[in-house]
């Protein structure tokens, strides 16, 4: 009866979805100029490619592999290079664990899973499962043990690994941290003084380049 009640109450919400949309469509337009407005400046806040030839920017395709390419600043390269790390170190993990109960015993795949109809069946199965698990601990044990160890060294690896990524798009491409100068040790002064018109005519003389701000 659960499942019965949780499909009856997804489609109510898929009702409610589809009608919520369709009063949404069916709404009348009271505002054409900020309408228009708001959807140019979604449209060029999209992520766009760098210009072509006839100097167009187009949308990236749905095909970017946006752990290779540079699309929304080296952070959102970083975050994708995250999550498909953990999704291969949770399939390795599940397919580990089915190699070793399938050579060592079949019984892990099934350990704690397994139903009884009647007291006697019960009795049978805890004894069974009680007997089982203690035999099979020290497989669960080495596996935690390798886990851990593996997952640590492949957590390393990871960092290293992006950090080079960050690195070497850092130097290949300019950010705002290429255009920016940081001071310190700098004296105490009085609020009076004019530190930013001084600073910037020393820093001008230091390094003959222009202060913008």
């Amino acid at each position: 009866y659960y499942w019965y009640a949780l499909g009856v109450f997804c489609a109510l919400k898929f009702l409610l979805f589809c009608a919520y949309m369709i009063d949404l469509f069916t709404r009348p337009i009271v505002n054409e100029a900020g309408l228009k407005h708001a959807l140019k400046a979604r449209s060029l806040s999209k992520p766009r490619m760098p210009p072509d030839e006839s100097g167009a920017r187009q949308l990236w395709p749905v095909s970017t592999n946006l752990m290779k390419e540079v699309v929304a600043g080296v952070g959102t390269q970083l975050q994708f290079n995250f999550q498909a790390a953990v999704i291969v170190w949770a399939l390795a993990v599940a397919v580990a664990w089915a190699l070793l109960a399938y050579f060592v015993d079949d019984a892990l795949f099934i350990l704690g899973t397994r139903r009884a109809k009647t007291a006697r069946q019960n009795c049978i199965l805890v004894a069974w499962g009680f007997e089982t698990q203690h035999r099979l601990m020290w497989t669960k044990v080495d596996f935690m043990i390798v886990l851990y160890i593996a997952s640590f060294l492949l957590c390393m690896a990871l960092g290293v690994y992006q950090l080079r990524i960050f690195q070497k798009t850092d130097q290949a491409n300019s950010t705002h941290k290429d255009f920016a100068a940081r001071i310190r040790n700098m004296p105490l002064m009085e609020g009076t003084e004019h530190v930013e018109e001084q600073l910037k005519e020393r820093i001008e003389s230091a390094t003959g380049q222009k202060v913008v701000g």
